[in-house]
């Protein structure tokens, strides 16, 4: 399976997580007598419907699936991020109750002991309680992050190391030591949320609803697939690269089978995050399918964050509306195969659509002289 992602989308995180388990048989992946430990993201005392943490019903499904497999030594282990209170994000985030309901420890890792590891040329103290655990499967959200792009399996496991690391880590320049850490120590299996993580923020406040859970025994490659969610190519995430070359995982998407378990159902929506963008005001949108219309309006996040913004086309057409309509304009998806410039694909992904706007960046870069 190293090389297999699954995708179940949905939104119902109860019913998607048993599918999805069953599915890939995680219990025939865990050896017998293993101490099972789960890392979900609870960055900050805030329940998951804002973006930024763990649904607590993965968990429990998960719980429940391990329970009814005769696996039942199962630790909920978390770290949080400097400054904040990991035992108020237990309880804020749902995950409290799941202990006291299922009988589950949870562990703060901020409160733990520290071992002093080597990750080539770095040393880096992890918490001791990943020694009591054989089996770790991480629950990382799916999100934007404001210094790395994306925050997703391989920077789940930052929250598995002392807080005076944490900030050292920044000190190094955040990628190459994210991708040492898993050197160290990362997931045994991935289940990522990206039912509603925020697209820009890691704190979240402004979910990106892309209503999927996916998972894999890679954690490199797992992030590859989620920066192209995102509108980035994989190369563009640093560490995702140095983690590949760390030989922690494959980052190519190439030669990965991606198994849509429900393909039919892809449901996402966009909702405007901070304050109105001048970028919002260039789409033309028509009777837009919601995942189209999310791809685009991603994409032109992303361009916008990189300082693109003053070069993109004045106007962007896009949705089902347009069809047979013959304009002198710039279409994206299908439905505007009548223009005069358009990018085929119903809908096209984040990706494609940032390779085709990144043609027009180019040229009106040019005419400018930058």
């Amino acid at each position: 399976m190293d090389n297999k992602l699954f995708v179940i989308y949905g939104d119902h995180p109860l019913e998607m997580t048993e599918s999805i388990l069953d599915i890939v048989k995680l219990a025939d992946k865990i050896p017998d007598g293993a101490r099972v430990g789960l890392k979900p993201n609870l960055v900050v005392a805030k329940p998951a419907s804002e973006g930024a943490t763990t649904h607590p019903e993965i968990a429990e499904v998960l719980i429940q699936y391990l329970r009814a497999h005769g696996i039942n030594d199962i630790k909920i282990l978390e770290g949080g991020r400097v400054g904040d209170d990991v035992t108020k994000a237990f309880e804020v985030c749902g995950f409290k109750d799941l202990s006291e309901r299922y009988g589950v420890p949870l562990v703060d890792l901020q409160k733990d002991e520290y071992l002093v590891k080597q990750a080539g040329d770095v040393e880096i103290e992890m918490a001791k309680s990943l020694e009591e655990i054989d089996y770790l499967i991480s629950l990382p959200v799916l999100k934007g992050h404001c210094q790395t792009k994306l925050t997703c399996a391989l920077k789940n496991m930052q929250g598995c190391i002392s807080d005076s690391e944490k900030k050292r880590f920044h000190s190094m320049g955040i990628h190459k030591p994210i991708a040492l850490l898993n050197t160290v120590r990362k997931a045994d299996f991935v289940l990522a949320d990206a039912i509603c993580g925020d697209a820009d923020f890691e704190e979240g406040g402004h979910p990106f609803e892309m209503h999927r859970l996916i998972c894999g025994e890679d954690s490199v490659l797992l992030d590859a697939y989620a920066a192209t969610l995102l509108g980035y190519k994989p190369e563009e995430i640093e560490y995702i690269g140095q983690a590949t070359a760390l030989g922690v995982g494959c980052d190519d998407l190439s030669t990965t089978d991606i198994l849509e378990i429900n393909s039919g159902f892809v449901p996402m929506i966009f909702r405007e995050t901070r304050s109105q963008k001048p970028f919002m005001q260039r789409v033309r949108d028509e009777q837009a399918c919601s995942v189209c219309y999310a791809n685009l309006m991603q994409t032109l996040r992303v361009l916008d964050k990189e300082g693109h913004s003053e070069f993109l086309p004045p106007e962007i057409f896009i949705g089902k509306g347009l069809i047979d309509q013959e304009y002198w304009s710039v279409g994206v998806g299908s439905c505007t195969c009548s223009f005069g410039e358009y990018l085929p694909g119903c809908p096209p992904s984040a990706l494609e659509i940032k390779e085709f706007l990144m043609g027009y960046v180019r040229r009106n870069r040019r005419k400018s002289g930058q």
